[in-house]
């Protein structure tokens, strides 16, 4: 299975420090590079990164840049440091902190480890804050829907019960898309929609920046159309005002297919990018 890692360091030195002692273990396929915590958070929202690395670049009186994504579920993360005593973020299941002086086998068993670790960090349950907010918060991440995912193809396959796999993507004008006052409370009256037609055995997430995924156990080819139909129609009555074009995929494995959660995204992606816009 392809794996990528993020490599985020505010330092050029450190950026290729940390790029070489990945290389060279050889586990992943791609390497993206940030230095600022807003190019972080649109690279872990917009790629598939398995991992970011990163070293403590903080203080014990700060929190990383990176820790509102860790607790939020956004993320695994692998974390060098030389002090370990300063650290104050308590890192979630798939997430780990290495001393710095770790050689090649240590780190590749943390690695590999971590990888095999799925990330199970949803977002918590918040009371006291407005609807739009609740909301977005009961939306899955990435890493927790594809922990899911693997589950419910393995389970589909042992009992020949059926699985559904539904994509969908607004495609938004440029301004739209770039302008996160717009983008955001859009996407929140997306969820609350789409949420508003699906079961709550069914899992839903913002699987990228503005791509949603669902999951529908035990749901055959024709149910899992029935609901993409009922959830357009549903959001071209909530935004009378636009006209929005959307493109759709929906997966259906048969327990014959290859038990791989990354293979079935990817098809489905593929699927997705290659559908015509329905308005």
């Amino acid at each position: 299975m392809p794996t990528s890692t993020i490599i985020f360091a505010s330092q050029e030195n450190c950026r290729q420090r940390l790029a070489q002692r990945i290389s060279d273990l050889q586990l992943f396929d791609q390497l993206y590079f940030c230095t600022t915590p807003k190019e972080l958070n649109r690279l872990v929202k917009n790629t598939s990164a398995d991992l970011i690395c990163c070293e403590l670049e903080t203080t014990g009186a700060e929190l990383p840049h990176w820790a509102d994504l860790v607790r939020k579920g956004f993320c695994r993360v692998l974390c060098f440091t030389t002090d370990k005593s300063i650290i104050r973020l308590r890192l979630p299941v798939g997430s780990s902190y290495v001393d710095d002086k770790a050689n090649k086998n240590t780190l590749t068993e943390v690695v590999q480890s971590l990888l095999a670790s799925p990330l199970l960090s949803p977002p918590p349950v918040i009371s006291g804050i407005n609807e739009q907010i609740a909301a977005e918060h009961k939306v899955y991440s990435r890493f927790y829907f594809d922990t899911f995912l693997g589950k419910e193809l393995s389970r589909s396959r042992l009992t020949g019960r059926p699985v559904s796999l539904l994509l969908l993507e607004p495609q938004l004008a440029q301004r739209q898309r770039n302008d996160e006052q717009l983008l955001e409370p859009f996407l929140v009256r997306v969820t609350r929609v789409i949420k508003s037609q699906i079961r709550s055995s069914d899992l839903l997430c913002r699987y990228q920046r503005q791509r949603f995924a669902i999951l529908l156990p035990e749901t055959p080819r024709e149910r899992s159309g029935e609901l993409l139909e009922r959830i357009l129609a549903s959001l071209r009555a909530s935004f009378p005002e636009q006209r929005i074009p959307w493109t759709t995929a929906i997966v259906n494995p048969t327990p014959s297919d290859p038990e791989n959660s990354h293979s079935m995204m990817q098809h489905a992606i593929t699927q997705l990018e290659r559908s015509q816009p329905r308005h």
